[in-house]
């Protein structure tokens, strides 16, 4: 990005910021597939589309993670091999505030069903904790993946739905593992719980 703002004498449209960014995310979408599978596809509504990621670019260029739809592009961003990019907006869409995790009240039913993605300023869906988690184990910053890891675990119930969600929180555990994490505020290891989680998948 640098080298495009050097690149011009003159101060630049927006929008051609907007077009750069775009193309960080292969011009594609973030919707939850079946079983709350990520699937990336090309926007129904392409001018809709603009007007959209264009409230996550900044007329200066850099990413806005107050915009709602700053977590959909993020997850566009990892999906796309920008993972530096999208570690930068997962933290400007936290702002180092961490209880950031969109939590539902479980159904009388016992079960519970959480959401992809927050759409919402400051929070984020299983789908952009798990994500974010990933990326910052990927580069390093352990205490941030170990506290998103430890949310996913703590805050989600094993019995949970839909099937992304139950293997998230498993990978979620994995990753407790192998930071050295042996028990659960619940006294639980995480060991039993694994088990746990992999018995209700199946």
């Amino acid at each position: 990005m640098e080298a495009i703002i050097r690149k011009f004498s003159v101060p630049l449209h927006p929008f051609v910021f907007v077009e750069h960014w775009m193309s960080m995310v292969g011009g594609n979408e973030y919707y939850p597939g079946a079983g709350g599978r990520p699937t990336f596809s090309a926007p129904i509504d392409p001018w809709e589309y603009l007007i959209t990621v264009a409230t996550v670019v900044r007329r200066d260029g850099t990413l806005n993670g107050n915009s709602h739809y700053a977590e959909r592009f993020a997850l566009c961003l990892d999906n796309e091999g920008n993972g530096a990019e999208a570690l930068d907006l997962f933290m400007a869409i936290v702002r180092e505030e961490f209880d950031i995790f969109l939590i539902h009240k479980p159904p009388q039913d016992g079960r519970y069903h959480a959401s992809a993605v927050a759409d919402r300023r400051g929070m984020l869906g299983y789908e952009g904790m798990y994500r974010f988690a990933e990326l910052a184990k990927r580069y390093n910053n352990h205490k941030v993946a170990e506290k998103l890891f430890y949310d996913i675990v703590e805050k989600i119930p094993t019995e949970c739905f839909p099937i992304r969600l139950q293997d998230i929180r498993i990978k979620a555990l994995e990753g407790l593992q192998a930071f050295g994490i042996r028990t659960l505020s619940s006294r639980v290891s995480v060991a039993e719980e694994l088990r746990a989680a992999k018995r209700h998948q199946l």
